[in-house]
C-alpha cells in the first residue's frame, strides 16, 4: 500500500481506500481475477470481510484478528490456495513471508515491483494517460503522412487539382 503515489499528510484510511479502488480497478481489466487484501486489524475486529462493503469487484478486504498477523493470514491463504493457477502473493517481508513461502508452487511478487505493475496495467487503460486530452482534437498529418498512410492501407493516388 505505501508503494503506491505516496500523499503526504494523506490518512492511512484514505491510502487504503484508494489502493482498494486501483486493484478494483486491475481485477476489472482481468477477467476472474480476485485479489484477497489483508490489513493487520484491532483487538476485537472480526476476521472477515468489512462490514463497510468494500467487497466487490474481484477484491475482498480481510482484517486479521488479534493475536493473529496479516502475515499469518497471507501464509495460511497462501497454503490453502497454492494449488489455483496463478496465484500470486505480494509482500515485501521476505523474512515472515518470502521465505516461508518460497516452496510453493505460486509467484511471489514484492511490494514495489507489483506496485509497478499495477501503475502501467492502469495507466495502459486509462484515457488520456500518454498525456494527451481525450477531448483534444488530433494535431495536423504533417508533410506526406496522410499520402503515407494511403499508400499503407493500399488507397490509389489520386491526382492533385491545381
Amino acid at each position: 500500500m505505501h508503494r503506491l503515489e505516496d500523499i503526504p499528510g494523506e490518512s492511512l484510511e484514505r491510502r487504503r481506500a484508494r489502493l482498494e479502488h486501483a486493484l478494483r480497478r486491475f481485477c476489472a481489466l482481468r477477467q476472474g481475477c480476485r485479489v484477497i487484501l489483508v490489513y493487520d486489524g484491532q483487538p476485537g475486529m472480526a476476521h472477515a470481510s468489512r462490514a463497510d462493503g468494500s467487497q466487490g469487484g474481484g477484491l475482498e478486504v480481510i482484517f486479521s484478528r488479534s493475536p493473529q498477523r496479516a502475515d499469518d493470514l497471507v501464509l495460511d491463504y497462501s497454503r490453502t490456495l497454492q494449488e489455483r493457477t496463478q496465484l500470486h502473493v505480494v509482500s515485501s517481508d521476505q523474512l515472515d513471508i518470502g521465505a516461508r513461502i518460497g516452496a510453493l508452487p505460486l509467484k511471489h511478487w514484492t511490494s514495489e515491483s507489483f506496485a509497478l505493475h499495477l501503475q502501467g496495467v492502469l495507466r495502459k487503460a486509462t484515457p488520456g494517460a500518454s498525456g494527451e486530452d481525450p477531448g483534444e482534437k488530433p494535431q495536423r498529418p504533417r508533410g506526406n503522412e496522410v499520402t503515407d498512410w494511403a499508400r499503407e492501407f493500399g488507397f490509389p493516388r489520386e491526382p492533385r487539382e491545381g
